[in-house]
């Protein structure tokens, strides 16, 4: 071997060290590093992920989302906020959500937003809400919206709109008549009486069943003959369009509220589902009316 060639192997010999350290630093350090931040990232977007959205994340999507994500954040905060613990007690909930339902930029591009937000806006409650709703009731033109905005104000259950709700039981439109009559049974106020017993007559059986339903929360034994049909299981049978989960949803509805009147016949028949319906949910409902109310 030459000097030369005795040279590059001690120079290479001496690099020996520096490598084996570098593969150490490697193998037991950076990529043990890595690792973990690769575990801290997963988790942090998998708690973000999998958290359940407050009502802020809603707001803030209604404020600043795409045209897309807008419509859908006021449609979930419409639903969020049905549950009465879901509502803010933040001074800043309201004001907030009222500079969203007014602004009119937001929502040129989706009429939507405006419509699903005034939904969530009636289920508050709050009384702030009551003027700027039944202003848009008023002022709406399309068939949708002024369905939307009466449904809302029934949310309110304030007396104050019942002067307002009362003609759009005579409307043209069988969805509006349909609207009011569960507006006013939200509501209940005692003026509505005479209209809703009028509404027992309407050609459409919605408007008939609700307004049924609505004099029986008033204990007002006008609502009888109907409630009497929605508990019968047959009776349905004359309506193609009910599927079977709105029949059982009617029965358990026409159960919980003809209970209300203390009728002879029609505690016969709630306690006659409590044992023999086919359906287990109305079954049940009807037998927790039984031992509640002693039938």
């Amino acid at each position: 071997m030459s000097s030369e060639d005795t040279t590059e192997t001690d120079e290479l010999d001496a690099d020996k060290p520096a490598v084996g350290w570098r593969r150490y630093i490697h193998s037991f350090v950076i990529i043990p590093a890595l690792v973990a931040l690769l575990f801290v990232v997963l988790a942090y977007v998998l708690t973000s992920t999998s958290r359940e959205a407050t009502v802020a994340d809603y707001l803030k999507s209604i404020r600043e989302g795409h045209s897309n994500v807008r419509w859908q954040a006021a449609l979930e905060l419409s639903r969020v906020l049905a549950d009465p613990s879901r509502v803010p007690d933040d001074p800043d909930f309201i004001p907030t959500v009222l500079r969203l339902f007014t602004d009119a930029a937001l929502h040129e591009d989706d009429p939507r937003v405006r419509l699903f937000l005034g939904l969530a806006m009636g289920r508050t409650g709050k009384p702030e809400f009551f003027d700027p709703l039944l202003q848009e009731m008023k002022a709406a033109e399309k068939v949708e919206d002024l369905s939307v905005y009466i449904r809302a104000i029934g949310f309110m259950q304030d007396e104050r709109a019942v002067e307002d709700l009362m003609p759009l039981l005579k409307h043209a439109d069988a969805v509006i008549r349909h609207e009011t009559v569960q507006a006013l049974g939200y509501i209940g106020a005692e003026q509505t009486r005479p209209a809703l017993r009028d509404s027992l007559q309407d050609p459409e059986a919605n408007v008939r069943w609700d307004a049924a339903i609505a004099l029986a929360k008033m204990r007002d034994g006008a609502a009888r003959g109907i409630l009497a049909q929605l508990l019968d299981r047959q009776y349905y049978d004359g309506f193609s369009e009910v599927r079977p989960a709105g029949r059982t949803w009617a029965m358990e509805t026409a159960i919980r509220t003809a209970v209300l009147l203390d009728d002879a016949e029609l505690n016969v028949k709630i306690k006659q589902l409590s044992e023999s319906d086919p359906n287990i949910k109305v079954r049940a409902v009807a037998l927790e009316m039984v031992k509640q109310f002693d039938l």
